[in-house]
């Protein structure tokens, strides 16, 4: 860029001259400058989007980490409301965040190495300005830099002062695509019960309810932005003359050749331009601020979540659980029952939890798995692997081998998991294809892949939720007995509508006590 003014001084003085010679050593000189210059801007579009990826990737990667990590994505919800739509933040917010933080950050790099370079330049070629005042002359020495700083800096106060409203506007527009987003997915998941229901009315009117948010919010956005333009344009086109005018001082009085005029007024377009990088920029940061925003949001609910979740389960070396003076509370902090006296769960033994509906089964085995946070007490559980099961499997799009051997630390063949499907009855399933659609099996053949599940990655302890309320009773007994055969220092705790009477304790949740 400085050896382009130079050229600038060197191609209109070859012209005013009418230097044959010189005009050609400035074309042969522009050529060279030309191709360096398409050999950087190429470079610098590649490796910009490389640092952007890779810091994308590593911002991802803490995000999911810690996301993912002790239960905070089930507890984030419930202790954080406000704080919605987590998928954008994971997503598009860290992708946004990384790449415009770059772009903003180079341009900034970009306008204040801009400014070193051509401001001695300019400060020297401007020369001073001589005012006369009540009869006393004022030197203003390097006036074409303080020029340039007053239009620059009268941008920015405009600039700001026009589309300061869009730093909230662009948070809510965000938050409103990301409702609309989570409500298409949730329509999409229940497309069956929803037809089954008839219930395509409600959910339409949600959508465009939704929809009408995003609208609203976006006219708002759209003035915002007409403003902020307009004087954008006018300030950028004013710029292109503002230097010849402060420069006609210094030409009329023969101190500056026509070649010396387009130096200076590209030295001072040059420094004009890197003082208004706030203007220029001023839309872009207004975006990032509110992507920044929600991620910091997120970010700092994620690091009080580490210290809220505390887990009251303590891991032992003893074979059995014991649990004592536990009080289980819901979401409201009332308490849903307690355990006066302590209780164990025995290595080998087999426990049928009873109660009414709503008497707190479900939330007694969520608090054992250790993902229900309103409860005090103390537990202690042996080492070793807990499977907690609802009524139906959890697969997503994962396939039956993917369902049947994730978190586990070994492997386990593909004719092991064929036996042992055949084992629960499930002779026909395909294990290697991803299974999109559940509907291809019955609720009962969902059930009997848990059993299969539990054969295979031999817990120490499993807990059964209704998790074979589509069976009948022989089978669910024949199933259990094949499982304590293969595992007989199993602890087992089930919830079911039938009782199985062998070899098994009953435990009832009644008037807020575990008896």
């Amino acid at each position: 860029m400085v050896l382009m003014a130079k050229w600038n001084a060197l191609f209109f003085d070859a012209l005013s001259q009418v230097n044959f010679i010189a005009f050609q050593q400035s074309l042969q000189m522009f050529i060279g400058l030309v191709g360096i210059s398409v050999l950087i801007v190429m470079y610098k579009q590649y490796l910009t989007q490389m640092l952007q990826i890779q810091w994308r990737e590593w911002l991802a990667t803490q995000y999911f980490n810690t996301w993912l990590t002790d239960y905070h994505y089930h507890y984030f919800a419930t202790l954080f409301p406000a704080i919605d739509n987590p998928d954008q933040r994971l997503s598009n917010d860290i992708r946004d965040f990384s790449a415009d933080s770059i772009d903003l950050f180079l341009g900034f790099i970009h306008s204040t190495i801009t400014l070193i370079s051509f401001i001695s330049m300019l400060w020297v070629f401007g020369g001073n300005l001589d005012i006369e005042i009540a009869g006393y002359t004022i030197q203003i020495m390097g006036y074409m830099v303080w020029i340039a700083l007053l239009y620059a800096i009268l941008g920015s106060l405009f600039s700001h002062f026009i589309a300061k409203k869009l730093i909230p506007l662009n948070y809510q527009q965000q938050q409103y695509e990301a409702d609309l987003r989570a409500e298409l997915i949730q329509t999409k998941q229940a497309t069956e019960s929803i037809a089954i229901s008839q219930a395509k009315s409600w959910h339409s009117q949600q959508l465009s309810q939704q929809f009408k948010k995003i609208v609203q919010n976006w006219w708002q956005i759209m003035v915002y932005n007409k403003r902020l333009e307009g004087f954008t344009s006018f300030y950028n086109r004013f710029s292109l003359v503002v230097p010849h005018l402060a420069a006609a001082p210094q030409f009329f009085a023969g101190k500056l050749t026509i070649g010396g005029l387009m130096q200076m007024a590209s030295a001072f377009s040059y420094v004009q331009q890197a003082l208004s990088w706030f203007i220029d920029a001023y839309a872009k940061l207004v975006i990032w601020r509110a992507t920044a925003l929600r991620l910091l949001e997120f970010n700092q609910a994620l690091l009080k979540l580490n210290s809220t979740t505390s887990s009251l389960i303590k891991t032992t070396s003893d074979n059995h659980w014991t649990i004592s003076h536990l009080i289980v509370k819901t979401p409201l902090e009332t308490n849903l029952f307690c355990i006066n006296h302590p209780i164990s769960f025995l290595q080998g033994r087999t426990y049928h939890i009873k109660g009414k509906n709503g008497a707190g089964k479900s939330t007694f085995y969520k608090v054992l798995a250790g993902f229900w946070l309103y409860a005090e007490g103390t537990i202690n559980r042996p080492q070793g692997l807990v499977l907690y099961f609802e009524s139906q499997p959890y697969l997503a799009s994962m396939s039956l081998k993917e369902y049947c051997t994730f978190n586990l630390s070994f492997d386990i063949s593909e004719t092991k998991i064929k036996q042992v499907l055949i084992q629960v009855g499930l002779n026909s399933m395909e294990i290697t294809t991803k299974n999109e659609r559940l509907k291809q099996y019955s609720k009962g053949e969902l059930q009997r892949l848990i059993f299969a599940k539990v054969l295979l990655q031999r817990p120490k302890t499993v807990i059964f939720d209704e998790s074979f309320n589509a069976l009948n009773k022989i089978t669910v007994q024949q199933l259990l007995m094949h499982i304590r055969k293969e595992n007989p220092e199993l602890i087992i705790l089930f919830s079911s509508h039938f009782n199985l009477e062998q070899n098994t304790v009953n435990l009832t949740i009644e008037n807020n006590l575990l008896k």
